[in-house]
């Protein structure tokens, strides 16, 4: 069970490196695709493994440092982009 508890930390932490860069959609094709199959060896639901990289990668656009959609969402709020990006966290 160690070992679970790795392989869901290595997966957000690559779905939050790789929304950094990259859209939520083809992040989340990635990262299901690498760890998917790691993660129903290990006896995770495949419902359950494919949410949990689709919630990573949205996270990964509300996230400080990059915070996408927090920045988009600054004007219209009339606050700065970092206090709303690390609300939405």
């Amino acid at each position: 069970e160690n070992n679970l508890f790795l392989s869901l930390l290595l997966t957000m932490l690559t779905c939050l490196v790789l929304g950094m860069g990259i859209p939520t959609i083809p992040n989340y094709i990635i990262t299901s695709s690498l760890a998917g199959p790691a993660l129903l060896e290990l006896g995770v639901p495949l419902l359950v493994s494919h949410m949990f990289v689709f919630y990573f990668g949205i996270m990964a656009d509300l996230t400080p440092p990059v915070a996408l959609a927090a920045f988009a969402a600054a004007p219209m709020a009339r606050e700065s982009g970092l206090k709303i990006g690390i609300q939405a966290t």
